[in-house]
């Protein structure tokens, strides 16, 4: 008797449970179709947007269209992206008609709504448009973002500052280059050379003089969009002093002029592999006939991205063909060498 309830009771649990979870699949499948069809009609209606006003935007960048319609606020997010985009994908006279435009139908108050939003993708959105638009009015408001923890959103708003105004945004930027080490150098880099080596050369040379060597060591990175002759003439002094040889790497990269070949030359057999790395790169790049056999010699090296950035260098050289690139591998007496010489040659048939 007891036994029979039991299993029947067992038997009641198993169906409920059954029954709750055909519900809950209903619910989640009734969800993902509300959000489908929501999705959708989003979509529909950014379209509508688009068709509306990309003729306007493209009558623009031949000239200012006459009585453009105002911005209303449901078409600010599809519009700000639609101009963002295409502002980003002209240069000159074309550009300048944009703003103008952006300007007459009111678009800097819509970015500016979107800007004070809690979701950050209107956030991104409204500093991209507020900087391309150049609204200096804006200024304060989108360098207070500098210091956000949220690095994308900080690094929007440094770029913004650089559309605004590039050579006051680079004397902010380049002390947080520095600082802030959740901004990953490439991006940084992009940066400064989006603002133009004419702006960031002096700004990062007279940086570097006060810097410790781990800001050095980030600067010398970013030197890399500065203007070469600034750059060498700011990494010289230190590759001629300095004993880290992370910073010495970073100052050989920059060393561009045949002026600095000794001092390359000196750093052929430097106890740090990465060194020898940038001096043979850098031999390639400035070596004359006699430094041939220096390559030649730095194929036997007991670190094998020397060896294979001094067979590179050999040849990129402009007096080393592919004919005397294959003789310098059949000669020579370590199997190593013409392992990586056979290599580089392969890329370069490829």
């Amino acid at each position: 008797m007891g036994s029979s309830f039991g299993s029947d009771h067992l038997v009641l649990m198993a169906e409920a449970a059954g029954l709750l979870a055909f519900v809950l699949s209903g619910a989640l499948l009734v969800q993902i179709l509300v959000l489908h069809w929501r999705r959708g009609i989003r979509a529909r209606r950014r379209r509508i947007v688009e068709d509306r006003w990309r003729p306007v935007l493209l009558k623009a960048l031949y000239g200012i269209p006459d009585r453009p319609p105002p911005l209303a606020a449901g078409e600010a997010r599809p519009v700000l992206r639609l101009w963002t985009r295409m502002h980003a994908s002209v240069r000159g006279a074309a550009r300048d008609r944009l703003v103008r435009l952006a300007r007459e139908v009111g678009a800097p108050d819509r970015a500016r709504a979107l800007f004070r939003s809690r979701r950050l993708r209107d956030r991104l959105l409204a500093t991209t448009a507020l900087g391309r638009m150049r609204s200096l009015d804006d200024w304060d408001e989108v360098a207070r973002l500098l210091g956000h923890r949220h690095a994308i959103l900080a690094l929007t708003a440094a770029r913004a500052l650089i559309h605004m105004d590039a050579e006051r945004a680079v004397e902010i930027l380049v002390p947080l280059l520095v600082e802030r080490d959740d901004w990953y150098p490439f991006r940084g880099l992009a940066l400064l050379r989006a603002a133009g080596p004419g702006v960031v050369s002096r700004p990062l040379a007279g940086a570097l003089e006060s810097a410790s060597w781990r800001g050095r060591l980030r600067l010398l990175r970013y030197l890399e969009a500065a203007d070469p002759s600034v750059a060498a003439g700011a990494a010289r002094p230190i590759a001629r002093t300095t004993r880290n040889p992370a910073v010495l790497a970073a100052c050989l990269r920059l060393l561009k002029t045949p002026e600095d070949l000794d001092l390359v030359r000196r750093h052929l057999e430097h106890p740090a592999w990465e060194v020898r790395v940038r001096a043979a790169v850098a031999l390639g790049r400035l070596g004359t006939e006699a430094d041939v056999p220096r390559l030649e010699a730095l194929l036997s090296d007991r670190e094998w991205w020397v060896r294979y950035r001094a067979a590179q260098a050999l040849a990129a050289m402009p007096f080393v063909d592919r004919a005397r690139l294959e003789a310098i591998r059949r000669r020579h007496p370590d199997p190593f060498a013409r392992d990586i010489l056979g290599q580089v040659a392969a890329e370069g048939a490829a």
